[in-house]
């Protein structure tokens, strides 16, 4: 089954949509449980080509009540190609701390998404 409100595949059963919370079924109010959730992911802060190393970043954007909104971002970590093992440990770094910080805030990690290894779906109920 496909999202009403955003299209996302969700299984046949869910009563929710795991990415905009929209309620799939004309049974369940909307007073009952309201979550935001929010996706993972990197983006460029300074690109890098194939003799000079870049900047990035891992970044979470949430969607809940109030629309979308950037609910938090890593520190900046070196990046290379090829990439050494100094440059991986940096990244691995940012992206367990930048998690702890989002688990912290009360975010859930509820699975993975695409094909990165930092594409991750978290939710947390709406205060």
């Amino acid at each position: 089954m496909f999202c009403r409100n955003c299209g996302i595949q969700l299984p046949d059963d869910a009563n929710f949509c795991l990415k905009c919370g929209y309620p799939q079924k004309d049974n369940i109010s909307t007073d009952e449980i309201k979550w935001e959730t929010c996706e993972t992911d990197w983006v460029h802060v300074k690109p890098g080509t194939l003799f000079s190393k870049g900047t990035a970043k891992y970044i979470a954007r949430a969607i809940g009540p109030q629309g979308q909104y950037i609910a938090g971002q890593s520190s900046e970590y070196t990046f290379a190609i090829p990439e050494t093992e100094v440059i991986t440990t940096a990244r691995f770094a940012a992206f367990d701390s930048f998690i702890k910080q989002l688990v912290a805030e009360g975010w859930e990690f509820i699975g993975s998404f695409g094909v990165g290894d930092s594409q991750k779906r978290f939710r947390r109920r709406v205060k």
